[in-house]
């Protein structure tokens, strides 16, 4: 199956949480396959151009059913929460040590709102081996807070994180976001609050 297909498939079959995600996906008509990144990317792109979901075939075909279905959650609840204004604040460095941090502290909150929140058990996927308040700190830390928390709390860490990203954040770098397509994400965002305050 064409993967653009699978995930517009995979979105329909979301709707069980929510109806939001096909109605996202949707209007996400450029789904790109590429061996550019490792694993998969939103990306909030260029004047003039769509948002774009950017797929790796081999990771994508390497991963099951429900971890597919989680990555689909994990890539719209990164517009959802408006992170690329996390990646473009100028008060954080653009280092390399930086970054991985901030991508750490977005997935860490990411993940826990899939499952405490949205409502799709962790258990259904190899939860380990990703960013979780439990795999990145330890059970004290709550696991409902803001990406900013974590990152402050991962700030004072000196010690080397190698964590597994779901996807790639580079895509989130991008300040050239078209007014339509700004627009349109605040639509969505509209539309995703409401749903889960509705789903409550």
């Amino acid at each position: 199956m064409i993967i653009k297909d699978e995930v517009l498939q995979l979105c329909e079959e979301l709707e069980e949480y929510s109806c939001i995600f096909t109605t996202f996906w949707a209007q996400i008509d450029n789904i790109c396959e590429t061996s550019n990144i490792p694993t998969l990317a939103v990306t909030l792109s260029n004047i003039g151009d769509p948002i774009s979901l950017l797929i790796n075939p081999d990771f994508w075909n390497s991963i099951d059913k429900n971890t597919k279905k989680f990555a689909i959650i994990h890539e719209c609840l990164h517009v959802f929460f408006e992170h690329s204004t996390l990646f473009n604040n100028n008060i954080y460095s653009k280092d390399a040590a930086t970054l991985k941090k901030l991508n750490i502290a977005t997935d860490i909150t990411i993940n826990h709102y899939i499952d405490n929140v949205i409502k799709f058990d962790r258990n259904l996927i190899s939860w380990q081996n990703y960013c979780w308040v439990e795999t990145v700190f330890n059970k004290t830390v709550p696991n409902y807070k803001n990406a900013e928390h974590y990152y402050n709390l991962l700030s004072h860490r000196s010690t080397n994180l190698n964590k597994t990203l779901i996807n790639d954040h580079n895509g989130l770098r991008n300040n050239n976001i078209q007014n339509d397509t700004e627009e349109g994400i605040k639509d969505i965002i509209y539309k995703l609050n409401k749903s889960f305050n509705n789903n409550k």
